[in-house]
Parts: C-alpha cells; structure tokens; sequence
C-alpha cells in the first residue's frame, strides 16, 4: 500500500507565500490552492503560478482565487470551498472540471 501523498489542498489565508513548493514530494499530482492578492500582492500570486508552471503543472481551473493545477495525465476534480457567513461555516460545491480535451 503506498501512503504517499498525491494532493496538496492549502487554503491558509495568505501564507501560501511561504511554501516551499520545490520541496513538494514528486508524488504530488494536483495542487487546490486558495490566494489572495490582497494579502500578498499581484506579484507573489505571479511567483506561486509560475513556480507550478515551471514544475509542469497545469492549470486545470480557476474560480474566484481558488486554482486547481495538474501534473500529468488529466482527471475530473471537483472544487470545494468553505464559506464563512456570520457563525456558520458552510461548503459551496464548485463545478466538475472535466477533463480538458
């Protein structure tokens, strides 16, 4: 049974910066990731994609600030995100992204 990982979800609120995201493990096939240039500026959004781009993944979707990246052969992946109204937390069920042709 192999336990390495194979998706890197990260929604950490403009910490995303800091990753080191040449030490991903080569495992590692889709990335979600939440950004927020607000937070971080333009230009370190720009460095976090064009990282993933150099390391060969490939923009699989985008809505909002949240991306899904790919590494390979493409699948269907489905987006969730939490959304925080008030005290509650609820999820919001993002499209399936198909596969791209």
């Amino acid at each position: 049974m192999n336990n390495a990982p194979t998706v890197l979800i990260a929604d950490i609120e403009g910490a995303e910066q800091y990753l080191d995201l040449s030490g991903l493990p080569d495992s590692v096939r889709t990335i979600i990731m939440e950004v927020h240039p607000t937070v971080i500026g333009q230009e370190a959004v720009d460095h976090i994609l064009n990282t993933l781009k150099s390391m060969r993944f490939t923009l699989r979707g985008w809505e909002e600030n949240t991306f899904c990246r790919e590494k390979g052969s493409p699948r269907q992946v489905i987006l969730a995100r939490s959304l925080v109204g008030g005290r509650s937390s609820r999820w919001r069920l993002y499209q399936a992204l198909p596969a791209p042709d």
